[in-house]
């Protein structure tokens, strides 16, 4: 069992460095972020050796982590966690002005920084190139960061354009001219209505062109 034990886990002492210990736990299962910070708020009590536990999952709540170990003492093991204060960063884009709603988000005024973002409910832009292809969906105050959720994709198509309207048939593609009733960006489902007074749900595929899926 011993043997089996320093197989599968990295063994730490008391005079080991648990710090150390934790540092690489986290590096593997914080990978989605450029940068972390932590301190160590609580952990077991005695013990002859300390070991991460691969059975039970990482918790991160916001500014809160808690590592899963097993504990060996005097020969008997037992579950535990290690409690930390964590903060996460990572590099995101920033509005170097004030967006309202309907702005489209211009390169000149966005800048890419590295923010703590352990309190954010929400996913982010990483790079300007994603935000270049959205608009303010609410208003954005300078160097605030970006929020998908308070953005929207830029429509390729708006209502009252005209567009070409293709249906596949088995291995036969129709094209039907129509007109946008909604507004929508790439891969948008949207109402149309053809020339012949009819409506149909499309998928936005350019500027002008939508494909009918129902």
């Amino acid at each position: 069992m011993t043997i089996l034990v320093n197989i599968l886990f990295l063994l730490f002492s008391n005079g080991d460095n648990l710090d150390t210990m934790v540092y690489d736990y986290l590096s593997k299962n914080l990978t989605v972020y450029d940068r972390f910070t932590f301190r160590i708020t609580s952990k077991p009590g005695n013990y002859d050796n300390i070991v991460i536990d691969k059975d039970r999952d990482f918790k991160v709540n916001r500014e809160r982590a808690y590592v899963p170990v097993i504990v060996n003492d005097n020969g008997k093991s037992k579950r535990a966690y290690v409690s930390l204060e964590l903060k996460l960063f990572k590099k995101v884009v920033i509005a170097s002005k004030e967006y309202n709603r309907g702005d489209v988000f211009m390169p000149n005024f966005l800048k890419v920084k590295l923010e703590d973002v352990s309190r954010i409910n929400g996913d982010f832009f990483s790079n300007i190139a994603q935000a270049l292809n959205y608009q303010a969906k609410n208003r954005i105050r300078q160097n605030e960061i970006i929020l998908l959720n308070d953005t929207d994709p830029i429509p390729l198509i708006n209502p009252g354009d005209k567009i070409k309207a293709s249906v596949i048939e088995g291995s036969v593609v129709i094209s039907l001219e129509a007109v946008a009733k909604q507004a929508g960006g790439m891969n948008d489902i949207i109402k149309i209505r053809t020339v012949t007074d009819k409506y149909f749900r499309a998928k936005v595929l350019s500027t002008n062109e939508v494909l009918i899926v129902e």
